[in-house]
């Protein structure tokens, strides 16, 4: 993991049409919505978000089987859809965007890929299918489109798709997107960049451009996100609690929560010296000091943890050389987290 990968991933901007005709519509599914968990996809280590709200300006059917998220280079979000049964995570535009003039011809445009999240029992299969639609202000198709986003194979590859429709002027339209369910609770697909141009030229020029600007970005953020599962537990574990977000203001948080630190202990021991640790805060805190608020800066951030750590391990209250473990009983309930709450437990532990 090197600070060149981190640095310029904050200036990728995928969406760019410099020198290209404008889409008439565009969903990167980069919108913020309300996280109820966050966690890396499995066998890829790319960052995932789920929760139980749609994206802003989009209705969700099929509430009790989260959304998830999944990210493929440094702020760029596919929306992954998942299904346990039929009418379960379908995705419909609440408001319609204009491109319906009777007679033309309109191209959509977007990109696929198998998915995951951390169960492999849920991949994408090879006929798995997502359907696109167009949908009329009364909810009637103007277009469906089928696609498979093809078998999970190691890695979210996605393929540029795209597909026309003829206006028939009856207004504005929707989109919807939804599982082609078939059995069984798994993912059937990721979708992004979902865009439409008032012609076929035109979406396969930004189609080009866009591939050519990410490609490097997301090979980039997937081998960076490749080493933070390398990492030590422990420094992973510090990364999970910066929200996979190690970036310089958050290492400027954590110096101040160590000197904060240093302070407290310094008080409890006379004796105790912290000097060293602090030099290395103010040394730290320097470098940080000429990165752009936000930029990501996971090895300083990783420095500055390990520089707390050292103080906290100096604290006189962590003199021990024994510990105690609790051998718990399995717990009743089936989430993941029930080993946590002692109302779970299943008898006594030892």
């Amino acid at each position: 993991m090197t600070q060149r990968i981190l640095a310029c991933l904050l200036h990728v901007f995928l969406f760019s049409t410099a020198g290209l005709a404008a889409p008439l519509f565009t969903e990167g599914f980069n919108a913020e919505i309300s996280v109820k968990g966050r966690h890396r996809q499995a066998q890829t280590g790319l960052p995932v978000k789920h929760g139980f709200d749609a994206m802003p300006g989009w209705a969700r059917l099929g509430a009790d089987m989260p959304a998830h998220f999944v990210e493929r280079s440094a702020g760029d979000w596919a929306l992954m859809v998942v299904a346990g049964e039929a009418d379960q995570n379908v995705f419909t535009m609440k408001k319609g965007f204009a491109a319906n003039d009777a007679g033309h011809t309109y191209t959509v445009a977007f990109e696929v890929a198998p998915a995951v999240y951390q169960a492999l029992s849920q991949t994408t299969a090879a006929d798995d299918q997502l359907a696109v639609e167009l949908l009329r202000a009364d909810a009637t198709v103007l277009k469906k489109h089928m696609v498979k986003p093809g078998k999970w194979q190691r890695k979210a590859l996605f393929t540029s798709h795209t597909f026309s429709y003829v206006g028939d002027g009856s207004g504005p339209l929707r989109f919807r997107i939804s599982p082609v369910y078939t059995s069984g609770t798994r993912f059937y697909g990721a979708i992004d960049a979902l865009q439409v141009f008032s012609s076929k030229a035109e979406a396969e020029n930004a189609v080009r451009k866009r591939a050519a600007d990410a490609k490097r970005a997301r090979e980039e953020f997937t081998r960076q996100a490749q080493r933070l599962e390398q990492l030590p537990p422990l420094e992973k574990d510090w990364i999970f609690q910066a929200d996979g977000k190690p970036t310089a203001a958050r290492a400027m948080q954590e110096i101040a929560w160590a000197r904060e630190l240093a302070q407290r202990i310094g008080k409890a021991s006379a004796k105790l010296d912290v000097s060293a640790e602090l030099k290395q805060l103010g040394e730290l805190e320097q470098k940080l000091g000429d990165k752009m608020k936000g930029a990501p800066a996971a090895e300083l951030y990783l420095a500055v943890r390990r520089v707390k750590r050292a103080i906290t391990f100096k604290n006189p209250a962590v003199d021990f050389s024994r510990i105690l473990l609790v051998d718990n009983p399995y717990p009743g309930g089936r989430h993941e987290s029930a080993h946590l709450h002692g109302y779970r437990s299943r008898g006594k532990g030892r």
